[in-house]
């Protein structure tokens, strides 16, 4: 499973930094603590950086595997239930740094709040499928 996580985590860390990308391909500079975030590829950035989507893939990658178990459909009903269940468990790691937007209930955040749950469920699926393929 160690390979499926790493796999979701990169494909997260991309889907962040895409919203950063140039013309040239490059991606304007996002720098913190001394690194770059944006101009590096997720397998090279420090283990503080990874953490956060390694994490969100863990959770994500379990739901899945529970689902499987149990015999439920990976459907818009499961994205729905498996981001609140992810956006919870943010929130338990984060509420101190959140902005308070993103502290409501899942039901209540924003659709663009929603998505970014959302989208972590869908990689974390669609690397799931392309493994069992």
């Amino acid at each position: 499973m160690s390979r499926e996580i790493g796999k979701i985590a990169s494909m997260l860390h991309d889907e962040w930094r895409a919203q950063y990308k140039l013309t040239d391909g490059t991606y304007a500079h996002r720098e913190r603590d001394g690194v770059d975030i944006a101009n590096t590829n997720y397998e090279d950035l420090p283990e503080k950086y990874k953490k956060e989507n390694r994490i969100s893939a863990e959770i994500a990658f379990e739901q899945i595997n529970l689902a499987i178990s149990e015999g439920k459909a990976l459907d818009e009903d499961f994205i729905e239930a498996t981001s609140d269940i992810l956006h919870a468990k943010w929130l338990e790691r984060n509420a101190e740094y959140a902005k308070e937007y993103q502290k409501l209930p899942y039901a209540e955040l924003s659709e663009e709040e929603k998505d970014k749950d959302r989208l972590i469920i869908r990689k974390a699926i669609e690397v799931y499928l392309e493994e069992i393929e």
